[in-house]
């Protein structure tokens, strides 16, 4: 379904309409304050810049849906509010909530019946939630809509790109859906531009391709019939692209570039795929030609977004130029190229975290910093240079929660492999508990109680203990889980007052779950008990059995007794813990403690007892053999 989705969304997002009409205002329900989240002013601006062919906020604001009836009024508008959409719901805004609310708003009110709704509800649907669209539904809207206004191309274009998904995914799938529904959309509109972009990737798909079929179609719009929209240019020159040579591409690049029609962002766009083309062929040289035509004419102000874009390719021509050295690094004039090349694409990359830090919207910042980072680290081997500068990136930029949360950890795991001691795991681990990142604790617990299993290091120091006895507190089951084991075995490495201390803190962070509801309270509960078993403070594991004991009782069914107790059950029901008791006691049978009550019984009468016994013969004074 991932896969099936991303190719959905990525034909989506370049779908755009060939010109613009205005179009009058329908009645719509108007949205409640709590479902109005405002989207940052920030990014509309950068949509519009991303596609002129919008108006976020004003002519096309999802807040005030329209419904123009004239064929090419409706055609214009939903291209455009298509892409709006999909932008929001598929962005860092965390707006699908929000959207999805809006849109069962709307189905409830006037717009209930307009195709316009229809389609771009469905595209929510396909969306919303991340990982569990409702593929079904968009498809029953979309055929509504096509039943609604014949005239409307539209809903047979996405019908086609959720065909054309499945056709991707699964395999031996017919192709005839999709052309059957392409053929709809271009019948209704013969110049339906997307529709002819999605019948070129079907037949791009045969094998043999059908290249020459599809350059029939793609013919008109490298000449006489040029995309005016920049991303349908490019999309029109990149399916040239994968149909023809090399030579055929820059040919007709040249002569698109020569003859003077094409916009600045066409040129721009030109240059992009011409380069594309070399960079593919690895002509590294060539494709720097043309990203560097393309970073000279285009100024970050007025578009970011391709700034951005030459930056990168460029910084991929110097990475490349500079791997294909890599085997001849012992002949220093080699060595000396290897360098310049690698340095210029790590002072391009440089530069595309600092053009995405000033000029692209805070919703979208941290992507840059984070491939920069990351080639310093282990493209350039400076781990170093690559802790300074995120460092000083995170003091100075404003990011959203989630990316600032990714850079710190980022930084984190730079400054381990630093300081590769236990003073710098703990400094690690309480970074994450500060951020709340308690997933990224849990596994990092997890990965220190794996180690220790696998070769035996304990942390030793005061301060890891102190840390893992305050992980116990955090509330979330998987770190108390792991900080639980490492607090017994740190505890045990220092003894003396620190085995009380961690006994006080297990027993006491155990009597809290004083219910036995699902697998994770009877995986917790074991976990605790091991533990306080692993520290061997007979006091405290006195407590641990008794309640042990109790939870076990608690248990009605026999299927609880297998799901939830056998945990609980196997911990205590250990061999080596019994022989160590004084006096040992016997393993009990299976049938034994096969019953929730027969456990119980044995766990407070026998476990508990004896446990009771060794602690008081530990604490008896030297002689006292009573």
């Amino acid at each position: 379904m991932t896969k099936r989705l991303f190719t959905l969304l990525l034909l989506l997002l370049l779908a755009a309409p060939l010109c613009a009409q205005d179009s009058q205002p329908a009645d719509e329900p108007e949205p409640t304050e709590e479902e109005v989240v405002g989207i940052p002013v920030d990014y509309n601006k950068y949509l519009k810049t991303l596609y002129p062919n919008t108006d976020p906020g004003s002519k096309h604001d999802v807040f005030n849906l329209k419904n123009p009836t004239g064929k090419n009024e409706r055609h214009e508008y939903t291209s455009a509010m298509a892409q709006l959409v999909l932008a929001y719901v598929s962005s860092e805004l965390d707006f699908g909530s929000t959207l999805s609310k809006l849109f069962d708003q709307y189905s409830r009110g006037t717009q209930a019946n307009s195709p316009i709704f229809k389609v771009l509800y469905s595209i929510v649907l396909l969306y919303y939630p991340p990982g569990n669209p409702n593929a079904a539904e968009a498809q029953k809207l979309l055929r509504e809509a096509a039943e609604l206004a014949p005239d409307f191309a539209y809903p047979h274009l996405l019908l086609a790109q959720v065909e054309y998904s499945r056709l991707m995914q699964i395999e031996g799938v017919s192709p005839r859906a999709t052309l059957q529904a392409l053929d709809k959309a271009l019948e209704i509109r013969p110049d339906f531009l997307r529709a002819i972009l999605l019948k070129c990737e079907v037949y791009l798909q045969y094998q043999p391709p059908r290249t020459k079929e599809v350059l029939e179609m793609i013919k008109p719009w490298t000449n006489q019939k040029l995309p005016e929209l920049g991303f349908d240019f490019e999309d029109v020159l990149k399916v040239y692209a994968r149909s023809s040579s090399n030579a055929d591409v820059q040919t007709l690049i040249e002569q698109l570039l020569a003859g003077g029609k094409l916009t600045q962002v066409q040129k721009l766009s030109a240059h992009q795929v011409a380069g594309t083309k070399y960079l593919s062929d690895e002509l590294y040289d060539d494709a720097i030609v043309h990203f560097e035509k393309m970073h000279d004419l285009v100024t970050v102000e007025d578009n970011p977004q391709m700034a951005l874009r030459a930056r990168k390719s460029l910084a991929a021509c110097w990475d490349f130029k500079a791997r294909a050295l890599k085997k001849g690094l012992d002949d220093p004039e080699t060595k000396t190229r290897y360098n310049q090349f690698i340095n210029k694409a790590a002072d391009l990359h440089r530069a595309c975290a600092e053009l995405e830090a000033r000029h692209i919207p805070l919703v979208m910042r941290g992507q840059q910093a984070f491939e920069y980072v990351q080639f310093v680290s282990f493209g350039l081997g400076d781990d170093e240079a690559a802790s300074k500068w995120l460092g000083e990136y995170l003091a100075n930029t404003d990011l959203t929660r989630s990316h600032r949360n990714l850079l710190e950890n980022v930084k984190a795991g730079i400054d381990l492999k630093l300081n590769p001691t236990e003073e710098g795991l703990i400094t690690s681990y309480r970074n994450h508990l500060k951020r709340g990142d308690l997933e990224r604790l849990a596994i990092s617990l997890g990965m220190a109680k794996e180690k220790l299993r696998l070769d035996g290091t304990s942390f030793t120091e005061e301060a890891s203990l102190r840390f893992f006895l305050e992980a116990l507190t955090t509330g979330d089951r998987m770190v108390t889980r792991y900080a639980a084991f490492l607090v017994a075995t740190t505890a045990k490495e220092l003894g003396g007052e620190f085995i009380a201390m961690a006994g006080d803190a297990l027993i006491a962070r155990l009597l809290q779950e004083d219910e036995l509801k699902s697998e994770a309270q009877a995986d917790l509960h074991a976990d605790l008990a091991q533990a306080l078993k692993i520290l061997e403070s007979w006091t405290h594991m006195e407590q641990a059995v008794r309640h042990s004991a109790k939870m076990v009782k608690l248990a009605k069914d026999e299927l609880t007794v297998r799901e939830l107790t056998q945990p609980i059950i196997d911990n205590w029901n250990d061999e080596a813990l019994l022989k160590k008791l004084n006096p040992p006691l016997k393993r009990p049978g299976r049938m034994d403690i096969y019953s929730a009550g027969d456990a119980a019984e044995w766990l407070a009468k026998k476990l508990a007892e004896s446990v009771k016994k060794t602690a008081e013969a530990e604490s008896a004074p030297p002689g006292d053999d009573e």
